[in-house]
């Protein structure tokens, strides 16, 4: 009886284990961010919620960060995109909702595969504004 019960907490154990490698393994390749410096700040872009950019409305979480890696709040975050090599096609810019410390999101509608240049702006007041690019591969 003994033995049986120890099988069971031990798969069990390793069952749970396994569950959870799985989870990490594909919480952080959907949220592997990319980053840029500029100007004292540590810019990350990165998708949520829809895994990788595919085509269609995309979510993007934009994090902010100073110098130090204190959250930057109260700055107007806006985002200009376009599809690269793509001349004719328009660039769009929208503005992304604060979310919570340093933590600011947007939704880009990207209508096609290929690369996408990302344009991540960011003000504050009394300060130069600060931009930085990111390029997004869309399936």
């Amino acid at each position: 009886m003994r033995w049986t019960r120890r099988r069971s907490v031990v798969a069990a154990l390793v069952g749970l284990g396994l569950a959870g490698w799985t989870i990490f393994a594909f919480l952080t390749s959907v949220t592997n961010p990319s980053v840029r410096e500029a100007g004292g700040l540590k810019i990350y872009l990165y998708p949520t919620l829809t895994g990788a950019p595919r085509t269609g409305d995309n979510n993007f979480e934009i994090k902010v960060l100073d110098r130090e890696g204190r959250p930057v709040d109260g700055a107007s975050v806006n985002v200009r995109y376009t599809m690269t090599g793509m001349s004719g096609m328009e660039a769009r810019t929208l503005g992304a909702r604060a979310v919570t410390q340093g933590i600011y999101e947007t939704t880009l509608s990207l209508s096609m595969a290929g690369t996408w240049e990302v344009g991540v702006t960011v003000e504050r007041p009394g300060v130069a504004p600060v931009t930085v690019s990111f390029p997004v591969q869309v399936q």
